[in-house]
């Protein structure tokens, strides 16, 4: 009986000493090396939304422009700076500026533009899609938001396209406090999801996300995510706006019942979030 104690004893000195420091050192360890795995995804996925951000921005840069040469055009200007009993432009004169102005300018994911005077009444259309009017008063609204920037905003067109509406308000060129009216700029839907927010694979099952400020999604790489609503009635959003309180741009969250790796991007001049889990 008493070898047997003493094997005992020995038995739990040797764990002790032997196997319960190798099991915490190995907990240890694998702590400290999925935390290092963790920020080197965090670095690596932030780095790639920075570069889409960019590639973004670029590919915007050709609406912007369509935009910005619209609203400075001397016949759309003649025209909304008219004076109601003025002789102004006609139809047919707005047409043939646009269409000289389409032969050095048009990007390939426009469906249509739309110009409104002060009244918001249009006095040009391209025509290929459009919306229903109270949605121009939405976008309108989100172009007071967003200003001095253009507004970027989904719609489901007419034709039920995924549609972004770039919105710009027009001022008058002689007097810049002066506003004339606003510009609608349709973009297709495929620039965001199949061009942009596709040429970055972040591995399987990632999901790459644009929402606007109020959390709704604007686009998306996945093709089952519903457009212009909240993601996941809203969680991931709250999470984001947390986290960017701290000033934390990489996280672990809780999205659907599953834990994963958050990292977003809020750019201030388009009033979006690229987000991807």
């Amino acid at each position: 009986m008493r070898k047997v104690k003493i094997q005992n004893r020995l038995t739990v000195i040797f764990l002790i000493v032997s196997v319960i420091p190798i099991i915490f050192i190995g907990f240890y360890s694998y702590t400290i090396y999925s935390k290092s795995i963790n920020n080197k995804l965090s670095k690596s996925t932030f780095q790639a939304l920075t570069l889409l951000n960019r590639t973004m921005l670029s590919e915007l840069n050709n609406y912007q422009y369509l935009a910005g040469s619209v609203s400075t055009n001397s016949i759309i200007q003649e025209r909304l700076s008219a004076a109601p009993n003025e002789p102004a432009p006609s139809n047919a004169a707005i047409n043939h500026a646009m269409d000289n102005l389409y032969r050095t300018i048009y990007p390939g994911y426009v469906q249509n533009v739309r110009v409104i005077d002060a009244k918001n009444q249009p006095i040009y259309e391209l025509g290929y899609d459009g919306i229903p009017n109270p949605k121009y008063e939405e976008i309108m609204k989100q172009v007071e938001l967003n200003a001095p920037y253009d507004s970027l905003n989904y719609v489901k067109s007419y034709r039920a396209y995924n549609t972004i509406v770039l919105g710009r308000k027009i001022f008058d060129q002689d007097d810049i406090g002066v506003p004339l009216g606003h510009v609608f700029v349709f973009i297709g839907g495929e620039l965001f999801s199949k061009v942009i927010l596709s040429s970055v694979d972040l591995g399987t099952g990632s999901s790459l996300l644009i929402m606007n400020r109020e959390g709704k999604v604007m686009s998306s790489n996945q093709k089952d995510t519903p457009l212009g609503e909240p993601y996941y009635k809203d969680e991931l959003f709250k999470q984001i706006k947390t986290q960017e309180a701290k000033k934390n741009h990489s996280f672990q969250g809780m999205v659907n019942g599953k834990m994963q790796q958050i990292s977003y991007i809020n750019n201030n001049q388009l009033g979006w979030y690229m987000i991807s889990t």
